[in-house]
């Protein structure tokens, strides 16, 4: 059972993008896939990169507002965007603690401090080291969204107690035969590493203007989505199938395709963003050789996009309140999922037939909610769980 993965926008590699991609794939692995799959391990794992054929500022950004010259540093690190609209919201209300930023975040709702782990986790380790620590932090995002304001929060004093008091709430009894604690100390230390990393980030927010740090998280984003979208729809006009994106998508899914086994001939197309748009485009007009058994876009503009008549294989309706568009017939099954608070996720279901809309609170606000889907263990529980719902 392949499983494809489809970027969105704005997205280029390097250290983050490193970093988010082991984490994304551990999550897929290990929660996602065993509600799908006898063994997750054998499940091809293929990941359609298009960034690189995307937009790219020619003057490095000249365009974008800054304020008295400066750039600030981390200005593609989702984490510190989540961290900040986590701290302060918008507009400011309250009176932030810089010196203990997890358990600020969870006075205000304990799940605020189970993402902020996800999102500042440097990397997930191979092997059950990595399938401990994901269980760990798994446990804690489920006891957090059941108990959003536990009375024991008001006795913590820092964010070590904090952690300690979320390991003594959700750590298993059961040891493993070495007598050890489950997940061991390997696991405590990672979340501690965590614990100070989030610690010292506050030191990059403040010192400014509240929104003057926000504008630039904001701006180059949105340069990029804009961009990104341009781009596409550029080289699709120009060199249709042959274009640069078009083309490693398509290939991607065509090549996991090829590595369907008799045993489990599934193929699950995973796409964000803009890279839902681009899969429906290849599988509704310009691949028709491409099929898959379940899409799954999340956060994406699909909806939107065939309303606005971007794409060829949608005509203008009769009575736009009864007639939707029929889904491609080499698309089995097609989940849409999408955030409220996400200005850049959009319904499906009231312009395709069989499509299946799934409303998912990231439990980030309007400026982090786009960027948080895939580092909540929670989301992957869900899906799972409404991929099981439909059958195979």
């Amino acid at each position: 059972m392949p499983v494809v993965f489809v970027h969105g926008v704005a997205t280029r590699k390097g250290t983050s993008y490193a970093r988010q991609l082991g984490k994304r794939w551990s999550l897929i692995q290990n929660i996602l896939l065993p509600t799908l799959a006898d063994d997750p391990r054998s499940v091809g794992r293929y990941e359609a990169f298009w960034g690189d054929e995307a937009s790219v500022l020619a003057w490095n950004g000249a365009s974008l507002p800054r304020s008295g010259g400066e750039v600030f540093a981390l200005a593609d690190e989702a984490e510190d965007l989540i961290l900040a609209e986590t701290m302060y919201g918008d507009p400011i209300t309250r009176a932030v603690d810089v010196s203990r930023p997890l358990l600020d975040a969870a006075r205000r709702e304990l799940p605020n401090a189970t993402d902020l782990l996800w999102a500042y986790l440097s990397e997930v380790p191979d092997g059950s080291q990595g399938a401990a620590l994901i269980d760990q932090i798994t446990r804690m995002t489920d006891y957090a969204e059941n108990n959003r304001r536990p009375t024991w929060l008001d006795a913590c004093d820092d964010d070590e107690q904090l952690l300690a008091e979320l390991l003594r709430h959700t750590q298993k009894p059961d040891t493993d035969p070495r007598g050890e604690t489950f997940g061991g100390d390997q696991v405590i230390r990672r979340l501690r590493e965590t614990v100070a990393r989030i610690a010292a980030a506050p030191g990059r927010l403040i010192g400014r203007p509240f929104m003057t740090q926000l504008r630039p998280l904001v701006h180059r984003p949105s340069a990029l989505f804009l961009g990104d979208v341009l781009e596409y729809v550029a080289q699709r006009h120009k060199d249709g199938v042959h274009g640069p994106i078009a083309t490693i998508v398509g290939n991607k899914i065509a090549e996991a395709m090829a590595d369907k086994s008799a045993d489990d001939d599934r193929l699950i197309i995973i796409a964000h963003s803009m890279g839902g748009n681009i899969v429906y485009d290849l599988m509704s007009d310009l691949r028709d050789d491409l099929s898959c058994d379940l899409l799954v876009t999340v956060g994406s503009q699909v909806g939107l996009f065939a309303e606005l008549g971007v794409f060829p294989a949608v005509s203008p309706p009769g009575d736009p309140k009864v007639d939707r568009v029929p889904k491609p017939t080499n698309i089995a099954r097609w989940i849409n999922v999408y955030d409220r608070q996400d200005g850049l996720s959009f319904a499906t279901g009231g312009v395709f037939e069989g499509v299946e809309d799934f409303e998912y609170s990231t439990g980030a606000g309007p400026l982090g909610a786009h960027s948080t889907y895939f580092i909540r263990p929670s989301f992957y529980h869900r899906l799972g769980s409404r991929i099981q719902e439909g059958g195979r």
